[in-house]
């Protein structure tokens, strides 16, 4: 008697469900348990070569955070003294910048990281680290110099004056320079920043008298020279306690490449930067930054009750 279409494929689901059940018993039993390796991998050759991964720092805590750190300025080297350091086997230049700045025009041989990247390669603790930058804020490169220092690195510095006075050298790198005065000149947000660090002074052009109002701790220069403002550094240097970093020169757009050389070349190694915007300008940044204050001061906003 022939069996029913229904009985074969009942019977053919049957056989199969069967072969699954013992084939997924026999992959089970040969899976060793606890950390024993199994058999089928035992004689797998171990690479030739071994990848150092970055270390995901497991106690986070035991790192201070940047914001606990005081700005380190015994960091601070000069182009000449980066240039012998990076000749060294075991230095690494890094590279802060954005990626857009550094794919424009950065020194050769460096890596652009950020400071997460080197806190988590703790195999380079070692080494000697030269940070850059783009000679702003340059504070905040004093305190990550100080930050890696705290972490484990033993040999940290930072670039003063950053990549402008790196040009203004005139060492080598790869890539098309913007000219020195674009990359030192500020916009009325960076010089509202660099106008409160005491590291700083702020020299004005007499023409520009009138900012001198909004700026308390700044010094106005009747004439613009670079011996001018070589003297008000040796002044400052005598009258302060604090370590003068760089200067800030208030001036008007009139300002050329050729003088900015000319100064820069007078007063080095200090770096100088340049705000040449105008007045209006940096009002107006400082009347946001006030709203915004008041609106930290006041805190988020409260709904109403029964909300």
């Amino acid at each position: 008697m022939m069996a029913s279409k229904s009985t074969i494929y009942f019977n053919t689901v049957c056989t199969a469900c069967v072969f699954v059940c013992l084939f997924s018993f026999s992959i089970h039993a040969q899976v060793p348990t606890g950390n024993q390796l199994p058999e089928v991998l035992k004689d797998i050759k171990a690479a030739a070569g071994t990848c150092k991964r970055d270390d995901i720092v497991s106690n986070a805590s035991s790192i201070p955070t940047k914001t606990e750190v005081q700005p380190d300025f015994g960091c601070a080297k000069s182009p000449i003294e980066a240039l012998a350091l990076s000749k060294q086997a075991d230095t690494l230049l890094v590279d802060l910048r954005l990626s857009e700045p550094y794919q424009a025009f950065h020194i050769e041989n460096t890596l652009n990281l950020n400071v997460t990247d080197l806190l988590n390669k703790r195999y380079w603790y070692s080494k000697t680290v030269v940070l850059i930058g783009d000679g702003k804020a340059e504070r905040e490169m004093y305190r990550t110099c100080a930050h890696l220092k705290q972490s484990g690195y033993k040999q940290v510095y930072v670039l003063r004056g950053g990549m402008p006075l790196w040009l203004t050298h005139n060492l080598a790198v790869s890539g098309r320079p913007s000219p020195v005065l674009q990359l030192s000149s500020l916009t009325a947000a960076e010089f509202w920043l660099e106008s409160q660090r005491v590291e700083n002074l702020v020299l004005v052009d007499q023409k520009r008298d009138s900012i001198r109002r909004d700026l308390s701790s700044s010094v106005v220069l009747p004439n613009i020279t670079g011996q001018a403002i070589k003297v008000a550094i040796e002044r400052r240097r005598k009258e302060s306690n604090h370590t003068l970093t760089a200067v800030v020169l208030v001036t008007d757009s009139s300002i050329t490449e050729a003088q900015l050389q000319q100064y820069q070349q007078t007063i080095l190694p200090m770096p100088l930067l340049v705000y040449s915007d105008t007045h209006d300008k940096y009002l107006n940044h400082v009347t946001v930054q006030k709203a915004i204050w008041a609106a930290q001061a006041r805190g988020p906003k409260l709904p109403g009750c029964g909300l």
